[in-house]
């Protein structure tokens, strides 16, 4: 019984620490760090536009977006702006190969990315 009263107050701290993400993401902040995943803001360029492979795409590089850590040669990313209907974060999701792209801070309280 206490093994599953650890896993659902697990389960609700990851949600909430997800939400917060989200929202701080949304309203133009950086993202807290929670329980060593780390996250920052960033605007997003293909280095060659042609052949930047992006599941599910496309690439967003008007606006800023969430980026996390690398997890071997891919990039995940999460796109406020994705998918504005849903309240289920994992629509928001991206993934890219790392050598395909290129990012830079985005500024504070940015909503949009300048040409690179």
């Amino acid at each position: 019984m206490m093994m599953v009263a650890a896993l659902i107050v697990s389960l609700s701290s990851a949600t909430t620490a997800a939400n917060r993400t989200a929202a701080q993401g949304a309203a133009g902040h950086g993202p807290s760090a929670y329980f060593g995943i780390s996250a920052r803001r960033v605007c997003i360029h293909p280095l060659d536009e042609a052949k930047t492979a992006v599941q599910p795409g496309p690439l967003p590089v008007d606006h800023p977006v969430i980026v996390f850590d690398l997890t071997g040669d891919e990039t995940w990313l999460w796109n406020p702006q994705r998918e504005k209907g849903t309240a289920n974060l994992a629509d928001k999701a991206l993934r890219v190969r790392s050598d395909q792209i290129a990012t830079r801070p985005a500024a504070r309280g940015a909503h949009t990315c300048p040409p690179l």
